[in-house]
């Protein structure tokens, strides 16, 4: 007969760099990736392109809107959230300032420098959880289940 008290037993200690507890993050900022002002710019300039042709964010691939000025750096980006600590924060794209339309795009845009956007939900919504329902970008936010998520 099982231990019940073995249920209630904690994992053993991880000395991985995504066994992190919040205490130690709070003395840290090596989680935080401020952009600079040339890869600001580089991405300000994509999102305006993309918002001015009216582009079917859903299908955005890195190799339609490169970015060559930041794209390494999300790559370093990628692997620190895939084998490391499993997050990081992008700072320095003030969200207020340029609406919600092109904060999509360029979410949508850095997404797919890093992998393929996948639904979040079962509607198949790629920011329903984001934005507001009822500024969802458009009607056709589903992938067929039939894609895989993979590095890109």
């Amino acid at each position: 007969m099982p231990n019940p008290d073995s249920a209630m037993a904690l994992p053993p200690h991880q000395e991985v760099p995504a066994a992190w507890v919040r205490p130690q993050l709070a003395q840290r900022d090596d989680w935080i990736e401020a952009l600079s002002d040339s890869e600001r710019f580089e991405l300000e300039t994509a999102c305006d392109r993309l918002t001015a042709t009216g582009a079917e964010l859903t299908g955005l691939r890195a190799s339609g809107h490169p970015l060559p000025i930041l794209a390494p750096r999300l790559q370093c980006v990628l692997s620190d959230v895939l084998d490391g600590r499993g997050f990081v924060l992008l700072r320095g794209r003030p969200v207020q300032a340029r609406g919600r339309r092109k904060t999509a795009v360029a979410f949508m845009l850095l997404g797919a420098h890093l992998a393929h956007a996948r639904p979040q939900n079962v509607q198949g919504h790629l920011l329903r959880l984001w934005l507001a329902p009822e500024q969802t970008l458009d009607a056709h936010h589903f992938y067929p289940p039939t894609q895989t998520h993979h590095r890109p």
